[in-house]
């Protein structure tokens, strides 16, 4: 008894979705646990959450996962090569990148603004390494 090629294609794309929750659960319970996950939307100089950071990310991961299902979707029906991306999305995607590079623009250090609070340290100079010649020494 045969399955038909629709109903296959179904079960494998129901279960590559399943995997890929699963995948992003941990990786996000992981990040969390770990505080890594914070750091991506961070503000600068450890400052609090950033939104410009938050929306970003939101319509990254959200661009990220209409792709992925739309290109399952042509999957399923046979079609051998990826989706076209639809202008409303692509432009949701600039925009929303477009005001994350403008923040991070707003939030970048002026030169103009003064001395700043604490110089980075400096390194110490490291004194050169005095070699003894090859060969013969003389006593």
């Amino acid at each position: 008894m045969s399955m038909p090629l629709k109903q296959v294609a179904q079960i494998g794309e129901y279960g590559l979705l399943a995997v890929l929750a699963v995948l992003v659960a941990v990786l996000v319970h992981r990040g969390l646990a770990s505080g890594r996950l914070r750091q991506l939307v961070a503000g600068p100089h450890g400052a609090g959450p950033s939104p410009a950071r938050i929306q970003a990310l939101a319509v990254t991961v959200a661009f990220a996962g209409y792709y992925v299902t739309e290109g399952l979707g042509a999957l399923s029906q046979g079609e051998a090569r990826l989706p076209d991306i639809r202008p409303e999305a692509l432009s949701a995607l600039g925009a929303s990148l477009g005001v994350h590079l403008g923040g991070k623009l707003y939030e970048r250090p002026r030169r103009d603004a003064g001395p700043p609070d604490s110089a980075p340290p400096r390194r110490p100079r490291r004194k050169p390494i005095r070699r003894r010649p090859r060969g013969k020494t003389q006593p």
